[in-house]
């Protein structure tokens, strides 16, 4: 079992988590998270993760709390999702901006 850490900036405010664990060439864990920095702060704005054995999209507010968790509902290995999702990630980025929660309110 090896983690690796692909961590990458994707601009000078935003920041890429890119940990997966692999196991005999497969990916077993991941996690993807999309931070930006605002007013001196990294914040978290989106999270692809394998935890509880199935992937799934935490979208999180300014304040960081998780809004809303989507289940991918995907069974394909989780090299797959990890490589589809990392490219989602890395093109659409832009759009990912810390947003309001719906229960939050400025």
């Amino acid at each position: 079992m090896a983690e690796r850490d692909a961590s990458i900036y994707l601009e000078s405010d935003v920041f890429l988590h890119d940990v997966f664990i692999v196991e005999r060439g497969e990916i077993t864990s991941f996690v993807l998270q999309l931070e930006v920095y605002e007013d001196g702060v990294w914040h978290p704005v989106v999270r692809c993760d394998s935890a509880h054995g199935e992937a799934h999209i935490d979208y999180i507010n300014p304040g960081g709390r998780e809004y809303n968790k989507t289940w991918l509902g995907v069974t394909a290995p989780f090299n797959t999702i990890y490589q589809t999702v990392s490219a989602e990630f890395k093109s659409t980025y832009r759009a990912c901006r810390p947003m309001e929660s719906p229960e939050r309110t400025t």
